[in-house]
């Protein structure tokens, strides 16, 4: 489930650029713990990069968080496709 959860915020945050963690956590099922969480490990896994603005965070996707998540937003076999060019 935390998987998923991440891939959702991660999808969210490419496709949205810009948000804070609190926006993040507005999403249906993810508490503001968990929001931190899950953007405090995809910056860890170098998907995201996180900015501090006074007392927010503001995350955006890095080259390599959005080429991740690029196959799966085109639908099944897009990756596929590119890979063989």
């Amino acid at each position: 489930m935390r998987r998923a959860t991440r891939a959702r915020v991660l999808c969210h945050i490419a496709a949205t650029p810009g948000h804070t963690t609190s926006e993040l956590s507005r999403r249906p099922g993810t508490s503001p713990s968990s929001a931190s969480a899950h953007a405090q490990a995809l910056h860890r896994a170098g998907l995201i990069t996180s900015t501090r603005h006074a007392n927010m965070v503001t995350h955006r996707a890095t080259g390599l968080g959005a080429a991740l998540i690029r196959p799966a937003a085109a639908g099944p076999g897009a990756g596929a496709a590119s890979a063989g060019e």
